[in-house]
């Protein structure tokens, strides 16, 4: 049986500026999908990778597991000596972000370059 969401299934494109690892993720960041971001990050730290920018700007929604796989992902990178930014984000996953008060646990930028030039 296949179940429909109605959202858009996620998709992740992997690229690198220098010695970041840039994640282009779009779609929904839900139940249905997040563990392919887990599995994506964790490959990129198997790879000896330690400062990830994700990019959010094409995430449409953002759920309860999306937002645990996130903060999964920030405490495996940080344990590694590592660090996770997330930037571009929209307006409808920063609202859950603020609601949610977790947007104080991230390193949160506008854009790409302002978080390339943190690091």
């Amino acid at each position: 049986m296949k179940y429909e969401t109605g959202r858009r299934e996620m998709e992740i494109q992997c690229r690198e500026n220098g010695k970041t690892v840039i994640l282009d993720v779009t779609g929904s960041l839900d139940l249905y999908h997040a563990s392919s971001l887990k599995r994506t990050v964790d490959t990129v730290i198997l790879q000896g990778n330690r400062d990830l920018i994700i990019n959010l700007s094409g995430v449409e929604h953002l759920d309860s597991t999306g937002i645990g796989v996130l903060i999964m992902c920030n405490q495996i990178l940080h344990k590694n000596s590592g660090s996770l930014r997330l930037v571009n984000i929209s307006e409808s996953v920063n609202k859950v972000m603020t609601l949610t008060k977790i947007d104080k646990f991230f390193s949160m930028f506008k854009s790409e370059p302002e978080a390339l030039a943190s690091i």
